[in-house]
């Protein structure tokens, strides 16, 4: 599985604000904080290849289309 991420200026806490962070962060190091949390519990217990990195040009795809990174 391949995901395609886009990430906003600044996280969007609004749904959860007690999760906010004091001053604002971008939605990429948002991201990177769940990884860290999330991700380490998950891959206790499984061993997988995952491989996480910044998006670039399409190989195969749309040009107009633009991802931050992939995972």
């Amino acid at each position: 599985m391949l995901n395609l991420l886009r990430f906003r200026e600044f996280a969007d806490y609004s749904e959860t604000p007690e999760l906010a962070p004091i001053e604002p962060i971008s939605g990429e190091k948002a991201y990177q904080l769940y990884i860290k949390h999330t991700f380490a519990t998950i891959w206790k217990n499984r061993r997988r290849n995952s491989v996480y990195g910044s998006g670039a040009h399409f190989l195969i795809g749309p040009g107009n289309e633009k991802w931050d990174s992939v995972y």
